[in-house]
């Protein structure tokens, strides 16, 4: 199985005691990437020019890269619609789902520390596993 990695779970990453061990194992072994929308997120934190090219440069080393399908704002819309349905209009973020319309595209499980996951994961048929665990 492969893994998207949501910020989530890259941020606990960060952290190291917050991420369960097996999962840099699976980082290791090339089996866990990410996209340019938790790139994007993730570039939010830095602090300079250089915190932002060694942030990237971290992110290109260590993960495997997957682009956002053509198909994305489509999830979006459809996910959303599907949300509201459920009384769920203050749902995931827009960012969140951004990030499944990826994993979903190119058969990714999403790897993430964010209830939001499971929530999308109700009204699509989004894999999901917490890192933490």
């Amino acid at each position: 199985m492969t893994y998207l990695a949501d910020t989530s779970a890259i941020i606990r990453l960060r952290r190291e005691h917050e991420i369960a061990p097996q999962w840099l194992d699976a980082i290791r072994a090339g089996l866990v990437g990410v996209c340019p929308v938790v790139d994007a997120e993730l570039t939010r934190a830095v602090a300079s020019k250089t915190d932002r090219d060694g942030l990237r440069h971290h992110l290109r080393s260590l993960f495997t890269w997957h682009r956002m399908p053509d198909s994305a704002w489509q999830f979006v819309e459809r996910t959303q619609a599907d949300l509201v349905g459920l009384g769920l209009r203050k749902g995931p973020s827009v960012v969140d789902l951004l990030v499944a319309a990826t994993a979903q595209a190119w058969g990714l499980t999403v790897l993430h520390v964010d209830a939001d996951f499971d929530t999308i994961a109700q009204v699509t048929d989004l894999a999901t596993q917490r890192a933490d665990r």
